[in-house]
């Protein structure tokens, strides 16, 4: 699977630290592998700030399924910001009903 999404919001007063306007966007590609294994990499840029550069964040993941409901995923993120880079290891559990 492929998935995108922009978003981009533009308030007409002004908020306090240039905060007025923020956006960002994600692009996805995920592979199942198998029934059972599936693999996904992410890129996100996002702006919260309009007086300051993007954040960046890339994740690569893999998940399992023991049961068509029930998902266990752990990814790698790299993400790198105004406040610093920041890389970690997050896990997961996804329920659908």
């Amino acid at each position: 699977t492929i998935k995108a999404l922009y978003a981009q919001w533009d308030i007409d007063t002004q908020v306090a630290n240039s905060k007025d306007e923020q956006d960002g966007f994600f692009v996805e590609a995920g592979y199942k592998l198998t029934d059972k294994v599936g693999v996904f990499a992410r890129h996100n840029e996002w702006s919260k700030d309009s007086a300051v550069a993007d954040n960046t964040q890339v994740d690569f993941g893999v998940n399992y399924w023991p049961h068509e409901n029930v998902v266990f995923k752990a990814d790698f993120q790299q993400q790198n910001t105004q406040a610093g880079d920041f890389d970690g290891i997050n896990l997961g559990v996804g329920y659908q009903f």
